[in-house]
């Protein structure tokens, strides 16, 4: 296993070197590394770099690229929501003391580069070069593929995943999951990341980024891929995100199609699905495990409707020294580094407790304004209604997912493939605005 760790570091090195030079293959290389490495890391003898150096440079090269050779202004519209939510919890900060000033401030720096740069750089180089959407596609259906087969070669290895373990071992990362994630008789399949949770999310947006993809241009690759990446869920064992991703893609489908389409197609695959998992003593035995809502088939537990009222009011308790503002930014994962779990509300365990936590009613009201303005901008972007509905899709699984497990550092992987398939659909229209144009140019 020793090898990993310069073949991660070249890895890195060379998304970093391509930067200067052709930084479109180097975001093509860096969506490949997010999927495959769980933690981007370069450490050299004099000097160690982040994920930030590597988007720092690109938005350099990119501005270059774009005012002094092509003399073209970047665009603000699809990352605008996410410019709001992050200026706006930056201004909350002024107003708390919980927190240090300089944790709050870095974690910040932190997000504001990959939730708001990197999916700016995402968007302007995908409406500027209809090549890049198809390389940036093909990037992740070759990395989840990877990915994907690891992950289920682990569950043949019974739970163990040699693959994060040494990196997290490497790195001295203080997770709570290495290898892959063992209570009662649930194996929770993590993949390529360090958290079971972190694998299904990452699963969940292909899978409903793949899935439009599937609707706009109906190629069977996207209908295996598709396949693929929801068994993949399916032995990940984690319900959030299955239930998640299923609201995400009724209301695609329900959206997109009719009615009628859509249940037909969905009881197809239900059938097919049930089929397969019948005749694999495994998988039933997995997918019963799934769906027991009980606990009786495991040890494993859920968060009960009254366990959630008592963490909201331990929300409430948290914040009453200053409910308008909060605690301040970040302060939930500082809380979690040094006492581990809050006496109530345990991990934060929800987009709404996180919220409340860090930025009081001031945060809920950002919040909602920023969902608002998701929803908003595909309808300023996109003519077709169709396309609108799947961008909505992504937007409805994200709230879904994070409400029912939290926030943390998920925030940024949502706006990497808002902003790409924001860039995708609007390429796609520009195409067929060009072809009519062709048609009626011909007919004349």
């Amino acid at each position: 296993m020793n090898y990993i760790i310069p073949l991660i570091t070249l890895f890195a090195l060379l998304i970093l070197g391509l930067s200067f030079v052709r930084y479109k293959l180097a975001i093509v290389l860096y969506l490949s590394y997010m999927i495959l490495v769980p933690y981007f890391f370069i450490d050299l003898p004099v000097w160690s770099f982040s994920n930030s150096s590597v988007v720092a440079v690109l938005l350099g090269v990119l501005i270059f690229d774009f005012r002094l050779k092509k003399n073209i202004s970047p665009d603000f519209t699809a990352v605008m929501p996410f410019f709001f939510l992050l200026a706006s919890l930056l201004l909350i900060t002024l107003f708390t003391d919980m927190s240090s000033p300089k944790f709050q401030l870095y974690n910040w720096g932190v997000d504001f580069m990959n939730v708001c740069v990197f999916p700016f750089i995402i968007w302007n180089v995908s409406i500027n070069d209809d090549k890049f959407v198809i390389n940036a596609k093909n990037s992740l259906m070759i990395s989840i593929l990877i990915a994907g087969m690891y992950a289920i070669l682990t569950m043949k290895l019974g739970g163990e995943n040699p693959y994060a373990a040494f990196i997290s071992s490497h790195l001295n990362l203080e997770i709570d999951y290495i290898g892959s994630y063992i209570e009662g008789s649930r194996i929770r399949n993590q993949g390529t990341m360090l958290h079971p949770f972190n694998w299904v999310y990452y699963l969940c947006l292909l899978c409903c980024y793949f899935s439009i993809l599937l609707l706009k241009e109906r190629k069977r690759i996207y209908l295996l891929l598709f396949c693929f990446i929801a068994f993949n869920i399916i032995i990940a064992d984690v319900r959030t995100g299955l239930a998640s991703m299923i609201i995400a893609l009724t209301y695609i489908y329900v959206r997109y199609n009719n009615i009628r389409k859509t249940i037909f197609y969905g009881t197809a695959i239900v059938v097919i699905a049930a089929l397969i998992i019948a005749a694999n003593e495994e998988l039933s035995q997995r997918f019963l495990s799934l769906i027991d809502i009980s606990g009786t088939r495991t040890e494993l537990e859920g968060s009960s409707f009254q366990m959630r009222i008592e963490q909201f009011y331990g929300c409430l308790d948290e914040i009453s020294h200053s409910p308008l503002f909060g605690n301040g930014y970040g302060w939930t994962q500082y809380y979690l580094s040094i006492f581990l779990e809050h006496p109530v509300i345990f991990g934060f365990e929800s987009l709404i407790f996180t919220v409340l936590c860090n930025h009081g009613m001031a945060g809920v009201i950002i919040w909602l304004i920023f969902g608002s303005m998701l929803f908003r901008v595909p309808r300023k972007i996109l003519g077709i209604k169709k396309n609108v509905y799947c961008v909505d899709g992504l937007v409805v699984f994200f709230f879904t997912y994070t409400v029912a497990t939290g926030l943390f550092e998920w925030l940024a992987p949502f706006a990497l493939f808002y902003s790409l398939l924001l860039g995708y659909l609007y390429q796609e229209e520009k195409k067929k605005l060009i072809q009519s144009s062709f048609y009626e140019y011909s007919e004349n």
